[in-house]
This record gives structure tokens, C-alpha cells and sequence, in this order.
């Protein structure tokens, strides 16, 4: 291993609960960051870049999908979903397990998107930042409206679906629960236009709102 001191039950990890229950993110993202701890953070970035943008090499993108280990996840469970719904539409999964806001800025700002057009990017990311490191909200927001900029400088007829925050905490005390005022800061910095009523798409396109 690249790195075998690493601890996979890190110090903060003072309940075990928080990655064995279903109904939290981290049960399904935890294995993730644990490959990473152990082989060695910036082994399994290369690694899981390189992948990336070989597929990007290839063209064809019309859907990006962009974030964490949660979005690395249809790469495992979500197998299935993603051969059924999203394989056929041309998507491409650009997500990173343990990835944080200024992974995905450096990765926009070294051309990973540059030399295609896709039509459609869904962004998720930011629990890295409120959960893993509490970072403040206000700067998770601020990362997250960096990204919303790139991709609108490189992508700029591009349509992006921005999906929210998980939050990590069990009851509205928690720290974890960081991600719920992230989302605050976000619709303040960027002016979100949010809808409350469904529309119908089309069944020929894809339409996403940003």
C-alpha cells in the first residue's frame, strides 16, 4: 500500500453509527474514502483523473456529471441505473470520491471540459468541505459559486443542474448540519431560480434548470 499508516476509522469518527446507518451518505461513500486513505491520496486522484479524462478524449459528451463520491457511486451500485437512464444520453461520470470544491475548480481550471460541448452538467458537491472538514458555510457556498463561473466561462451554452448539499447530521444540532446553511449561502451568492412546481420535459430532451 501506498500508505500504511493510514487509519481507516479516522479520529473524528467518534460514532460508528454515522457509516453503518442506511439512511446516512456516508455508508455509501466511506469505502471510497478509505481506498484513498490507503493507497494514498494523490495515487488515487491520478488514477481516477486519468480514467476520466481518457474518457473525455474520446468525445461524444453531451451529460457530465460532476462531484464527489457520491456521484463515483454510479460507478458501483448505481450501475445499472446509469447503463438504463444516463449510458444512452452520451454521460460521462466526473466524480471523485473525497473530492472537495477546489478539486473540481483545478480540474475545470486544467481544461477537463475544454475540448467538448456537453449539453447538460449535474454538479453536486460540498459535503467534503461542511462534513468531512467542516469548513464554514459561507466559504463551501463561495467554492461552489467559483465552479457555477468556470463552467459558465468554458460551457457557456451549457445548462447545469446544481442538486443541493446532503447533510451528514441525524438531528438539526449537529455540526454536520453545516450543509443545510451552505445551501442558504448559495441561493443568496448566486440568485438560484428554483421551481416548486414540476414541468414535464420532453421526451426527445433533456432540460435541466441552473
Amino acid at each position: 500500500a501506498e500508505n500504511p499508516d493510514y487509519t481507516i476509522v479516522h479520529d473524528n469518527l467518534d460514532d460508528m453509527g454515522r457509516v453503518t446507518s442506511s439512511q446516512t451518505y456516508q455508508k455509501g461513500g466511506w469505502t471510497l474514502h478509505m481506498l484513498r486513505g490507503i493507497i494514498g491520496d494523490e495515487a488515487f486522484w491520478k488514477k481516477r483523473s486519468a480514467k476520466m479524462n481518457q474518457r473525455i478524449a474520446q468525445g461524444n459528451v453531451e451529460l457530465v456529471f460532476i462531484g464527489d463520491s457520491i456521484t463515483h457511486g454510479w460507478e458501483g451500485n448505481g450501475q445499472k441505473i446509469w447503463a438504463d437512464r444516463y449510458a444512452p444520453r452520451h454521460a460521462v461520470n466526473l466524480g471523485i470520491g473525497g473530492d472537495r470544491t477546489e478539486h473540481v475548480i483545478w480540474r475545470l481550471q486544467h481544461g477537463q471540459l475544454d475540448n467538448v460541448t456537453p449539453q447538460v452538467a449535474v454538479v453536486m458537491i460540498g459535503t467534503n468541505n461542511t462534513g468531512h472538514r467542516q469548513d464554514p458555510p459561507r466559504e463551501t457556498a463561495a467554492g461552489i459559486k467559483v465552479i457555477l463561473g468556470e463552467l459558465k466561462k468554458r460551457q457557456p451554452r451549457m445548462k447545469v443542474l446544481l442538486l443541493a448539499v446532503f447533510p451528514r447530521g441525524a438531528t438539526a444540532d449537529d455540526t454536520s448540519m453545516a450543509a443545510i446553511s451552505a445551501q442558504a449561502f448559495i441561493r443568496h451568492q448566486i440568485h438560484l431560480r428554483t421551481s416548486t412546481t414540476p414541468r414535464p420535459a420532453p421526451k426527445s430532451r433533456l432540460i435541466c434548470q441552473a
